[in-house]
């Protein structure tokens, strides 16, 4: 995993020009107001990345558990209300063995895992950062801080391989 804020200039130490690109383009855009739903960069293949904005409410537990994916990286900004994480990275080897335990579900690029299966650190997102998970980063979203609340939240959804092109 991997924390940045979102208006730093160091991303594009940290990004391809590709990504970058694409964190300028949300820059650009009013996400307290943009209407629910997915959309697409300019310039990019809607296959090679997109950006849904959603709403919804936190839990106090996850409903369905850790997740991985095997296509894209996700990379979430929360855009208003509070909400912690939980993580964990994991080896290839460890990944092939989730992998073959759960059912991935290649349609929607997910894999969900039972919350024991691996001891996972909790983290608190914070507005003005983005949060960075990667095919190795078992990850568990949507935590209530307390009591549950209402959260905004832009996903990107990056195809793994354009992080460092």
């Amino acid at each position: 995993m991997l924390v940045s804020k979102f208006d730093s200039s160091e991303n594009s130490l940290l990004f391809s020009p590709k990504v970058v690109a694409m964190l300028e383009q949300l820059k650009a855009l009013n996400l307290a107001n943009l209407e629910l739903g997915k959309y697409s960069f300019e310039g990019i293949d809607e296959d090679d990345a997109f950006f849904i904005v959603m709403e919804y409410q936190t839990a106090k537990q996850s409903s369905v558990g850790p997740e991985f994916h095997r296509k894209y990286t996700d990379i979430q900004l929360l855009v208003s209300g509070e909400e912690q994480f939980g993580w964990v990275r994991v080896s290839d080897s460890e990944l092939a063995d989730l992998d073959s335990k759960y059912q991935y579900d290649a349609e929607r690029d997910i894999c969900f895992i039972k919350e024991q299966e691996l001891p996972l650190e909790i983290n608190q997102m914070k507005l003005g950062h983005f949060y960075l998970f990667t095919p190795q980063t078992i990850h568990m979203p949507n935590l209530a801080i307390g009591e549950p609340s209402a959260v905004r939240k832009v996903v990107v959804k990056l195809k793994t391989e354009l992080l460092n092109r």
